[in-house]
């Protein structure tokens, strides 16, 4: 403390020496005293400095971040701990503003405004309040925090000290129990994968405050491909999905094909300048910063990459990397479920499609155009939204014959030699000459915007052209899986159009037999008819009689071409009924007079054989409608073959009525048929051989054209025989025709 002077002091004057002994004694314990109060005094500043380093102590091993600024924001005291959650050292702040170092740029207007406010009107509206806020570290990056901000004033000067705690850890354990509530109630809402996907990007966007989402999955090709996605809206429309939606990523390049190769979570602080980031000129233009993706698997089958893009510097920190990891593992198992759950419906619905395919084809009419058309009407929508048909001509070269688009009507194209062919080097070229499908995927430059399919049309061990198969806007793109489905889906169409081929080549070849018939039937009945007419008239004895050697040979010449005739008749029956030209002119029939009719032209040929023909037709004659014409021709190719087989013996004719049909049965004691050719015999130009000679003459259609006879009349013919002992064939014909 101060020296003060006493005023009780003695002064000089008598007793001089006693005064003197008096204030060197009062300036002795003033001394005293003195030194007593400096070392009291030393005692508190021992104390005062213990207490300062135990004060300093505790801000240094407190938890939170200590930061005291003044009136103008500069930082004047930054504890160890504010060290490691900012990284920035104690000796670098001091004087720097809490602003520029701290403090994210949009929020430093806003706190520059506050501290002004308090100064003003001495108050505060966060002052001594716990807040949670984003800040800013050293290394740009942007992590959440809580705060609480105390005033203090010193003297005229007031400090405000900032307590802060970096709560990332407890954020993201919150983020990510929001993320797998809302991801779990996705996953149990949705029914299919396609819908899931996209669906869990925006849970897993909207928990983790990330701006886009990217699913890749594991296609048929083996790469993965972009399958849904999900942004906020001042991330959409700005080409970073659109460029995405483009790429293919193999194992190990990009972001989702490194996650891929090391099967586990990876971060990347900024997009924009990572040495293996494609897309980084897109990412730039949308705004994109910070990026991390995590693995989707099932076992050890990986099914697809989450990929995820914030506008900010933020990290997700190893404890949500490692959680989303666990995560994935759970969204694969339900993908997978689901994936195998629409692979049976996908099956289904393809077992479903071929048979309708096989039903439609069979049933749609086989002529060219027609089967063309109902091809790519088959194709579109089910296989996709674009179709063409490519035929190759008879010079080789492949033409467009057929193009169907969805919700627009058909294309068909008539290929002519003039139509310009599918250019050398189009991958079109290329299916038909390997005869293997492609894929081509988007942006391919073959196929534009456009995902296609190219297989070949084969049949019968000819390539035929090749079928396009295009996928438009809303539907994903195509892979090996789908290729095949349109191979399957080709060969059917391959063989139908063939078929379709072969049936115009078949209708091209009746008319031209047809045609042919016709002129043959009047250029050989025309001279056929002179000869048996002038025939007829030298038996007749016109114009003179002939002798007895003449008539014989003139007999032989008339036998000649009346079987001629006959046999013009058959060929010319079993072609219109080939044709399905023969029609049936019903009417009542006396079987009777049918019978004695037939019977009066081959008991001559009988006789002259050496055989007995035995007639026993029913009495009364049976009621019988149907044409008279058919039902002649039948008795007498009948009766024919069994005087034509038989080389002794007798022909027995019977009829009679049964059940309400009438029976023509006819039995010979001829060489027989063996049992195993007993059908055969029924067959156009086919005829039992002995040995390497035939036992009579023929063109082998008299039985053929007599079946088919009694089937239009809606009768039935068979034939019993045994080898040796003779043939029976009976011919069954119901009373009134059908219809």
């Amino acid at each position: 403390m101060p020296l003060q002077a006493r005023s009780d002091l003695p002064s000089d004057g008598p007793g001089g020496d006693e005064g003197h002994e008096a204030v060197v004694e009062q300036l002795r314990s003033q001394a005293e005293l003195l030194l007593e109060q400096a070392a009291e005094l030393e005692v508190l500043n021992e104390e005062l400095a213990g207490a300062a380093a135990r004060l300093q102590g505790l801000v240094d091993s407190a938890l939170d971040a200590i930061v005291v600024t003044d009136s103008a924001s500069r930082i004047l005291e930054w504890n160890h701990h504010a060290e490691t959650i900012f990284g920035w050292p104690q000796a670098e702040v001091r004087g720097r503003t809490l602003g520029e170092t701290i403090i994210p740029a949009r929020y430093r207007q806003a706190h520059d405004r506050g501290v002004r406010h308090y100064l003003e009107s001495g108050e505060g509206p966060i002052l001594n309040r716990r807040i949670e806020i984003s800040a800013l570290h050293r290394d740009g990056r942007e992590f959440p925090v809580e705060l609480t901000v105390a005033a203090t004033r010193w003297g005229a000067e007031v400090v405000f000290t900032s307590f802060i705690r970096d709560i990332t850890e407890r954020k993201q354990a919150e983020a990510y129990l929001a993320a797998q509530y809302a991801v779990t109630r996705v996953l149990a809402e949705t029914s299919t994968a396609e819908d899931a996907a996209p669906r869990v990007l925006e849970a897993l966007c909207r928990a983790l405050e990330w701006d886009l989402g990217i699913f890749w999955l594991v296609d048929g090709d083996g790469a993965l491909r972009p399958s849904a996605s999900w942004s906020v809206p001042e991330v959409a429309g700005q080409g970073f999905e659109e460029v995405s939606a483009q790429m293919r990523f193999v194992r190990g390049r990009g972001l989702p094909g490194r996650v891929w190769q090391r099967a586990a979570p990876e971060w990347i602080p900024d997009v924009t300048r990572h040495p293996d980031f494609p897309r980084s000129d897109a990412a730039a233009a949308a705004g994109l910063c910070a990026a991390f993706a995590f693995p989707v698997v099932v076992g050890t089958e990986y099914i697809g990459t989450m990929e995820f893009f914030s506008r900010r510097a933020v990290e997700p920190g190893a404890a949500l990397l490692d959680s989303m990891a666990a995560m994935g593992s759970d969204i694969g198992q339900f993908l997978k479920r689901k994936q195998a759950e629409e692979a049976v419906r996908v099956r289904e619905e393809a077992q479903r499609f071929f048979a309708g395919v096989s039903a439609t084809l069979a049933a749609s009419t086989p002529d060219f155009a027609g089967t063309i058309r109902a091809l790519a009407r088959l194709a579109v929508p089910f296989l996709a939204d674009r179709c063409g048909i490519y035929l190759a001509g008879e010079d080789g070269q492949l033409r467009l014959v057929h193009r169907a688009r969805a919700g627009a009507p058909d294309e068909p194209r008539e290929a002519h030699a003039d139509t310009p062919p599918v250019p050398p080097g189009h991958p079109l070229r290329e299916v038909v000459q390997t005869g293997e499908p492609r894929v081509i995927p988007p942006g391919d430059g073959e196929a534009g915007e456009e995902s296609r399919v190219l297989v070949p049309l084969r049949a019968r061990g000819r390539t035929l052209g090749a079928l396009s198969l295009a996928a438009g806007p809303g539907r994903r793109p195509y892979h090996a899986g789908d290729a095949r489905a349109a191979l399957e889906f080709a060969d059917r169409a391959a063989l139908a159009v063939d078929n379709a081929r072969l049936f115009a080549q078949v209708e091209e070849a009746n008319r031209a037999k047809s045609q042919f018939l016709a002129t043959m039937s009047h250029e050989l009945r025309t001279p056929l008819n002179a000869v048996l007419g002038y025939t007829s008239l030298l038996e007749s004895g016109i114009p003179e009689p002939l002798s007895d050697a003449v008539l014989q040979y003139v007999g032989r010449v008339g036998l000649s071409a009346r079987h001629l005739s006959q046999l013009i008749e058959e060929i010319l029956a079993f072609s219109r009924l080939e044709a399905g030209r023969e029609t049936v002119a019903a009417a009542p029939v006396d079987v009777g007079e049918v019978v004695r009719e037939v019977e009066a032209i081959v008991e001559p040929l009988a006789r002259e054989k050496g055989l007995r023909l035995v007639v026993n037709a029913a009495a009364p004659s049976p009621p019988l409608r149907t044409d008279p014409r058919k039902l002649r021709q039948i008795l007498l190719n009948l009766l024919g073959n069994a005087i034509k087989f038989t080389a002794r013996g007798e022909i027995v004719f019977t009829t009679r009525a049964q059940d309400g049909d009438v029976l023509f049965c006819v039995r010979d004691t001829g060489v027989g048929v063996p049992r195993e050719h007993l059908e055969r015999i029924f067959e156009p130009f086919w005829q039992v051989e002995q040995g390497n000679t035939r036992v009579a003459q023929g063109t082998g259609l008299g039985l053929s054209v007599s079946r088919r006879l009694a089937h239009l009349l809606g009768g039935t013919l068979h034939a019993e025989s045994r080898p040796g002992e003779g043939s029976t064939f009976v011919l069954r014909l119901p009373s009134t025709p059908p219809g």
